[in-house]
């Protein structure tokens, strides 16, 4: 009872909206549709069981021994059991597979593993070295998973051949961002220069660009580009922006996820040049080398 109070508190902003009551069940259809239609995240069966493989060896043996001794297990057990090996069987049933759910997955499984292990390791026969050798590879399963989880978030974070990075912010996005806020702090006027970001998805860079003030979103319309001393685009508009720009620009590569098209960031060259190394290469607009205008 206490639950079902929390839950209503919660979807009715304690009671002021009773509506929320009845909206909460309207958001699981959406994540019904979300689960079955397709939405660019299917994945295969053995999706999850894969990335234990790769990165959670006590999860995926804890998933492996788990059916093994819930014949002989007890009820409390044999709940637990159910809950861990039954969250993996359903999310591996359902088409939409993203590697943050692997969380709901991960903790009951946990659980289950350390309660089996709980219960297996003082009915080992103490044997020489037997239960030595079973604690031995717990902890190799244990250090392992560590190291693979301090060389993803440390190293390869941005690496593309891991399946843990899915739909990340990619080095050369950040390293234009990281450009902004190097000639926001050397220049502070900077803050109020004119950006144009006419990427068709934007983010995260509304978040980024909270520091500067004259942001615009859209296409890359010429009023959009005129005198803007940043315009960070989509590979695709890349003829049509060229042929707008006036003035000579840095131009770097920005993708903003590996999963998203690439792009470029064009910098002012006048304003950017001590902060923008010479070699990176350059773009002039014809019309500002002619002296023209659009």
């Amino acid at each position: 009872m206490v639950s079902v109070l929390l839950i209503l508190a919660l979807f009715t902003g304690f009671f002021m909206f009773p509506q929320g009551a009845a909206d909460m069940f309207t958001a699981l259809q959406v994540w019904t549709k979300t689960g079955t239609a397709k939405t660019g995240h299917e994945k295969v069966f053995l999706y999850w069981f894969d990335l234990f493989r790769r990165y959670e060896w006590p999860i995926l043996v804890s998933l492996v021994i788990s059916p093994v001794v819930f014949l002989t297990a007890n009820r409390s057990l044999r709940i637990l059991i159910l809950t861990g090996f039954g969250t993996w069987l359903a999310y591996s049933l359902i088409p939409y597979k993203t590697p943050w759910l692997v969380l709901n997955l991960i903790w009951p499984l946990a659980f289950c593993g350390g309660a089996v292990l709980g219960r297996v390791i003082p009915s080992v026969p103490k044997l020489p070295g037997l239960r030595t050798a079973l604690s031995l590879g717990v902890l190799i399963c244990v250090g392992v998973s560590f190291a693979k989880m301090w060389k993803l978030n440390f190293h390869d974070f941005a690496a593309r051949g891991e399946p843990y990075v899915y739909v990340q912010s990619t080095i050369d996005f950040k390293k234009v961002v990281d450009t902004l806020y190097r000639q926001a702090a050397k220049h502070p006027e900077s803050r109020t220069m004119k950006i144009a970001a006419t990427n068709r998805d934007t983010w995260p860079l509304p978040y980024l660009l909270i520091p500067f003030t004259n942001v615009s979103w859209g296409r890359p319309e010429v009023e959009m580009l005129n005198a803007a001393s940043v315009v960070l685009s989509d590979s695709e508009d890349r003829a049509v922006i060229e042929s707008r720009l006036v003035g000579k620009f840095f131009v770097l590569p920005f993708q903003i996820r590996d999963s998203y098209q690439d792009g470029q960031a064009y910098l002012e060259f006048s304003r950017f040049r001590d902060v923008v190394p010479a070699s990176t290469p350059t773009f002039e607009g014809k019309l500002a080398v002619e002296g023209k205008a659009l």
